[in-house]
């Protein structure tokens, strides 16, 4: 239990038969639920999430009851106390000994940290690419295989690339005519050594 708290990990499980749903205390801090409360019915959870996100979700769950399928998707909840959050959900099917599915059982996990990391990553980057396009300098930016990451619009204007969509080709399929002097000094730039 405290390794699924501190990973914030939970486990569920819904009978078919019985429509009766169980849930790991970690599950209740995940929507921000009272503990001494039975699970949540499927209107009330259905209120925990956005709803793109429940669309989503109970499409999977549907394909998993009925085929057996089992999903894994990233979903936005809204807590009781009104914040948003991202959780993981994965679901499989339990079958009986016919092989009917009798239930779906699986794991919640609070990813919302991760989430809020992808998005600030996102904004840096275009924060980057606008800096890098609009800077007055003439300014490119390479992978190690001197691909194209970024340029300025300085740089296309100075290179007559025009409106040619050069991000992701490499600077010497663009540049054929590169003397091997020049590459050579690229190849020691990008390896650290000038």
């Amino acid at each position: 239990n405290e390794a699924k708290r501190i990973a914030h990990f939970g486990h569920w499980r819904w009978n078919l038969n019985t429509c009766e749903h169980s849930w790991s205390d970690e599950i209740y801090q995940i929507y921000g639920r009272p503990l001494g409360l039975p699970p949540a019915d499927e209107q009330e959870v259905s209120r925990y999430f956005t709803a793109e996100s429940w669309k989503m979700l109970i499409a999977t769950a549907e394909k998993c009851r009925h085929e057996g399928v089992a999903y894994q998707c990233d979903a936005e909840i809204i807590r009781t106390d009104g914040n948003y959050g991202w959780i993981i959900v994965r679901g499989e099917a339990v079958r009986d000994a016919e092989g009917h599915i009798v239930a779906l059982q699986g794991t919640v996990q609070d990813i919302t940290e991760r989430k809020q990391a992808e998005v600030a990553l996102q904004h840096n980057k275009e924060q980057l690419r606008l800096f890098i396009d609009y800077a007055p300098a003439s300014l490119a930016m390479f992978d190690r295989n001197m691909r194209y990451l970024a340029c300025s619009q300085r740089w296309r204007s100075d290179y007559a690339l025009g409106d040619d969509e050069v991000i992701g080709v490499r600077h010497y399929d663009v540049f054929p005519d590169i003397s091997q002097q020049w590459r050579d000094i690229h190849q020691r730039c990008l390896a650290g050594e000038v």
